[in-house]
């Protein structure tokens, strides 16, 4: 009797145990998380990379809006190749153009036109810094560091990863945002550390150099009343003393060198005095007085 519960509770304790079966179907119902991140959040190609686009608009047609097919073709790759729409992507994840690789056409954004065809001296390293961190990941990522020391490669593939990023890509993203911001000046260097300086990265009013200053009449932004007034100062005639310029000139009977003197006097604005063109009233004395 005995025997018999015992051989029955484990026949109720192996059909209440699950089958392996049965934890196969369930773990395979669960859907698994993609990992996926949009260009908009980590573009796929670096900011050099993406400028490739803007500047082949503005070298092949004159910096106005073409067709994705002309813009592959200035590129060197095939129109309907993942490198072209990955490559467009990028660029538009910058801030560099718009329109992708399935639009009418691709134009050069504001932004991505001060860096092709920049109009005042060093505004293009200021855009090219002010698109680095268009990207939300990037943008996210460098403002948590921002006036701090940069962690180390492990801490911050951790810290992109918390921002979304796959881990299998955590390394190549790390690498790309390190290459950027070393090359547009956004690491400072203070103690062997590398510190995060955004201040670059902000919009910057330039300021024209005293050499590019335009010329009288240019556009500049002062106006006329803003500069100083230059009041006319009228120069008083020096007193000359006439008598000073002078020159008394005698002579005997030859006369013949009393024209060339006073040709030369003239030059030197002095007056000649000749004795004789003067007519004298005087008596003469006599040699004995009585």
């Amino acid at each position: 009797m005995a025997s018999k519960v015992s051989r029955a509770k484990k026949t109720s304790a192996v059909k209440s145990a699950p089958k392996k079966a049965d934890l196969k179907r369930a773990v395979a119902k669960t859907p698994l998380k993609r990992a996926y991140v949009s260009q908009g959040e980590v573009p796929a190609y670096s900011l050099m990379q993406a400028l490739r686009v803007p500047q082949a608009i503005a070298d092949h047609y004159g910096f106005k809006p073409a067709t994705p097919f002309n813009v592959a073709a200035a590129l060197g790759v095939h129109p309907t190749s993942s490198t072209f729409r990955q490559l467009s992507g990028a660029s538009i994840a910058y801030g560099l153009t718009k329109g992708g690789y399935n639009a009418g056409e691709i134009a050069i954004e504001p932004l991505g036109m001060r860096i092709v065809r920049p109009t005042l001296e060093g505004d293009d390293l200021v855009a090219k810094r002010e698109a680095l961190v268009q990207p939300r990941v990037i943008r996210d990522f460098l403002n948590r560091y921002n006036n701090a020391p940069l962690p180390r490669d492990d801490i911050a593939r951790n810290v992109l990863s918390d921002l979304g990023v796959p881990t299998e890509r955590s390394e190549s993203v790390l690498e790309m945002i390190k290459e950027g911001a070393e090359s547009l000046g956004i690491f400072r260097s203070i103690k062997g550390k590398r510190y995060v300086d955004l201040a670059g990265a902000m919009p910057a009013k330039a300021e024209p150099d005293d050499h590019d200053l335009p010329e009288e009449g240019g556009d500049y932004p002062a106006t006329r009343e803003d500069r100083p007034r230059l009041e006319a100062v009228e120069e008083k005639p020096k007193h000359q003393d006439v008598a000073s310029r002078r020159v008394f000139i005698t002579h005997g009977k030859n006369r013949a060198f009393i024209d060339p003197i006073k040709k030369l006097l003239g030059f030197g604005e002095m007056e000649p005095v000749v004795s004789v063109d003067r007519i004298s009233v005087s008596q003469p004395v006599p040699d004995k007085v009585t």
